[in-house]
């Protein structure tokens, strides 16, 4: 998803928000960071996408359309059949990916998302979810056992998964990285040939948060860093032919509408473009010129 964020109208609203780079550090005993601006997050966390003057301009490509002008039923028919459901397998990025899915999957074309944290499940961690439609499964390491992971999706039509950011947060080295990969890769590679359909998503870019500022340095989730891993992972399911979505380039220009520097919600700016790119893999077959939009 090579590409920049442009402005739709000029004088933007956003601009000034954007102008404001919040690094989030521990002074709270409890809470071990503080929000900055005044304990207010950037309001971008939570602005939904299409409700901005920000979009995602694509390099060589047309963007995806609104997931939210999207059928659901049409598109979900297929990947419901036989009482399968679409999964996602990883770390908290895949949690929200998940949530972000149900509130999709289970709303009427148009529809504006809950707010994130409306619900208590939004902060439900390392726990798996069980939903009507989506399923989220953790996957921290890429260490689970080929028959663990068959297991657990056994009754998945669709997996988005990737893994890497606790690699990063602990300073695992990267061939031990490379390692794990090619391990999980193959039983990705696997289980799509049985036609589940596999979609890798990449990791998105952190900023400053509590752990990098700590003395030592013992978080080292630097731009440079995140990109490598996110390449080595391209290079890997490239190889077994499983789609992937760089989520690395939307995410490192616009920090900013993080609400802890390493999440996006489905109602900011990256998430909604992620769940744009998702669904369009998902829906591609409910629409014949759907696939001139599908570049993942």
């Amino acid at each position: 998803m090579k590409g920049r964020w442009v402005f739709n109208q000029w004088p933007a609203p956003e601009a000034q928000d954007l102008a404001v780079l919040c690094l989030n550090y521990a002074t709270d005993p409890a809470t071990k960071q503080r929000e900055c601006a005044l304990n207010q997050p950037n309001k971008m966390y939570n602005l939904p996408y299409r409700k901005t003057s920000l979009r995602w301009l694509p390099d060589g490509c047309r963007p995806p359309p609104p997931a939210t002008l999207v059928e659901r039923k049409p598109c979900m028919r297929k990947w419901l059949a036989n009482g399968k459901k679409v999964c996602t397998l990883g770390d908290s990025h895949l949690r929200y990916l998940s949530r972000a899915l149900k509130y999709w999957s289970e709303s009427d074309v148009g529809a504006e998302f809950p707010a994130y944290g409306l619900d208590p499940l939004d902060n439900l961690k390392h726990e798996d979810l069980h939903m009507e439609q989506v399923s989220y499964y953790v996957e921290l390491w890429g260490t689970l056992p080929a028959e663990q992971i068959q297991g657990k999706l056994a009754q998945c039509s669709v997996v988005f998964t990737s893994f890497g950011s606790w690699q990063m947060a602990l300073n695992a080295s990267i061939s031990n990285y490379v390692e794990q990969l090619a391990a999980y890769t193959q039983v990705l590679a696997r289980l799509a040939q049985t036609g589940v359909h596999v979609v890798w998503v990449g990791i998105p870019a952190h900023g400053f948060n509590v752990a990098r500022t700590k003395p030592g340095c013992t978080d080292l989730r630097l731009a440079p860093v995140v990109a490598t891993y996110d390449r080595l992972a391209y290079e890997m399911v490239h190889k077994y032919r499983i789609p992937f979505i760089d989520w690395w380039e939307p995410t490192v220009s616009l920090l900013e509408a993080s609400q802890d520097s390493a999440h996006f919600s489905w109602n900011s700016p990256p998430g909604g473009l992620l769940l744009d790119k998702v669904v369009q893999s998902l829906c591609a077959h409910t629409d014949a010129h759907a696939s001139r939009y599908l570049r993942i």
